[in-house]
C-alpha cells in the first residue's frame, strides 16, 4: 500500500528469488497527467525529487539507447 509518506520517500521491498539480504527502493513517479512509472534503484540513499528526476532520466536514456541498438 502507498500512503503519502511513501510516496514522498519511496518503499523499501525485498524482490522474490532476490537474496534476503539485497533490497531495492522503489518509488512511485508520475509521468503525465494519465501515465506513472515505478522507479526501483539499490541505492537505498535516494530520498528527494531531484534522486527520483535523475535515476528516471537515467532509466529512459539507458531504454532508448538499449532500443536503438536493438
Amino acid at each position: 500500500m502507498w500512503n503519502e509518506q511513501k510516496l514522498v520517500w519511496g518503499k523499501i521491498i525485498k524482490i522474490r528469488s532476490f537474496p534476503r539480504d539485497k533490497k531495492v527502493k522503489v518509488f512511485w513517479v508520475t509521468v503525465s497527467t494519465n501515465r506513472t512509472e515505478y522507479i526501483a534503484t539499490n541505492d537505498q540513499s535516494q530520498s528527494s525529487n531531484d534522486d527520483r528526476e535523475a535515476t528516471l532520466k537515467e532509466a529512459v536514456e539507458f531504454e532508448t539507447l538499449h532500443q536503438v541498438k536493438n
